[in-house]
């Protein structure tokens, strides 16, 4: 699965990371790291972690549920 995004950070106070240079670089969904029962609502689960390719570097991507 591959994401790109245009959107600038949010204007908010506390910590920030920085944008990543390239915001259309291609990121590559590797491996689901969360458990994936906090995929079913009922679990109350809120998020997802995945372990992602951006370049030439892992992270550790949270993607939280609205």
């Amino acid at each position: 699965m591959t994401r790109h995004s245009t959107k600038s950070l949010p204007e908010c106070n506390g910590p920030k990371l920085q944008a990543f240079e390239d915001p259309k670089a291609t990121v590559d969904f590797r491996d689901l790291i969360s458990e994936r029962d906090l995929a079913d609502s009922s679990a109350g689960g809120h998020a997802h972690v995945f372990e992602v390719s951006i370049q030439t570097k892992t992270y550790a991507l949270k993607i939280v549920r609205q």
